[in-house]
């Protein structure tokens, strides 16, 4: 994330929401906290089955705000907790579909591509979990005798993030499978007949430009606004975050002899609020968020540099389910405590929810 820009100045509402009720379980839970942390761990240490099963079941509670705080493209979708009763297990289309072929894509499994899913009586879903492990983590039992809160948070901690990598790695899975490179041809977007001119895709390649330039702007706010859709975040590679200041760090009407000229330059004000803020305003008509992320390619020469544009809008959707859903494993040796978290999730994409967003190459060989 940007340093300039908050996390929840980047979520929507409902993610925001949806990471604050997390919080608070991101300590060991009230009735074990009432134990006195030191002396529950004591216990764990000395191999007490009734404490470890009892930590083994509030595992995936006690990870779920580290591991949330830590995606990014999980956060192009509306993100939400499930029930344990299957029966709540189902969304509703915001518009009924008429077209039999109409598919949703899903996650079915861990680092696989996106399977169509069925949409059933014309605007019902059912939410299908899959489970995402973490790698097996340990704790030594000598230190949790000695009462080491720092070895439980530690272990919890890579636990955390060995599932948000995995989390990111599918939900940008299923961002990639969903742009579209022909919108007339997806079957369940009808665009409405009043609107005379829309986008013909959502993927587009600017190679050309070679960086982030005004141009890249102008192209990622004239989709948007065919749409009459609202952008959010503008997801950068981190190392090309500095393309900016080739054009907007010149003062309007001055041309150096680099072919950088007034007609391709920003006022000094937008430069500045870039700077200071980590925001774009006077460009859009409203304010957006410039996010730097270190785990998008910036190096041509390793590939094509992509930038990844999220209106305020959901790109899909997102679901976690609590205990038993999810679950956890535990053993023990001599030595160590061993848990392996298996945590139950969902994500998913409707036709209409992939017109809400859009990826940009902004450079490449």
């Amino acid at each position: 994330m940007s340093k300039y820009i908050s996390r929840d100045a980047a979520m929507s509402a409902q993610n925001r929401e949806f990471l604050a009720e997390l919080k608070p379980n991101n300590e060991l839970d009230e009735s074990v906290a009432n134990e006195k942390k030191k002396e529950f761990l004591n216990k764990m240490g000395q191999g007490d089955m009734q404490a470890l099963n009892k930590y083994k079941n509030q595992l995936v509670t006690n990870t779920n705000y580290l591991i949330e705080s830590q995606l990014i493209f999980a956060d192009f979708l509306n993100r939400g907790t499930m029930e344990t009763d299957q029966r709540t297990w189902y969304y509703t289309l915001d518009e009924p579909i008429t077209d039999n072929k109409t598919r949703i894509h899903q996650i079915t499994q861990q680092g696989n591509a996106p399977q169509q899913g069925i949409i059933m009586q014309g605007d019902t879903v059912f939410i299908q979990p899959y489970w995402i492990s973490s790698e097996k983590v340990s704790m030594s039992r000598f230190n949790l005798m000695q009462g080491d809160i720092t070895n439980e948070e530690k272990m919890r901690k890579r636990a955390a993030k060995g599932i948000a990598k995995k989390t990111n790695n599918d939900a940008k899975a299923l961002l990639d499978n969903g742009l579209i490179t022909d919108i007339d041809a997806v079957n369940g977007i009808d665009m409405d007949e009043d609107v005379t001119e829309y986008p013909s895709k959502t993927v587009y390649d600017l190679s050309t430009e070679g960086g982030l330039t005004m141009n890249v702007f102008k192209q990622i706010l004239e989709h948007f606004m065919l749409l009459g859709k609202q952008v959010q975040n503008i997801y950068v590679p981190a190392t090309r975050m500095t393309d900016l200041w080739d054009w907007m760090s010149m003062p309007a009407g001055y041309d150096d002899g680099s072919g950088v000229t007034a007609d391709s330059v920003v006022h000094p004000e937008i430069q500045q609020q870039v700077v200071r803020t980590g925001t774009v305003n006077n460009l859009f008509g409203y304010p957006v968020n410039l996010i730097p992320v270190n785990t998008l390619n910036g190096d041509e020469t390793e590939g094509d540099v992509e930038v990844y544009v999220q209106t305020t809008e959901g790109a899909g959707e997102y679901r976690i389910f609590p205990e038993p859903v999810s679950n956890s494993d535990m053993h023990k040796d001599a030595q160590k405590v061993y848990f392996q978290e298996n945590r139950a999730l969902a994500m998913f994409q409707t036709p209409r929810q992939r017109l809400n967003y859009a990826k940009f190459t902004i450079d490449g060989e």
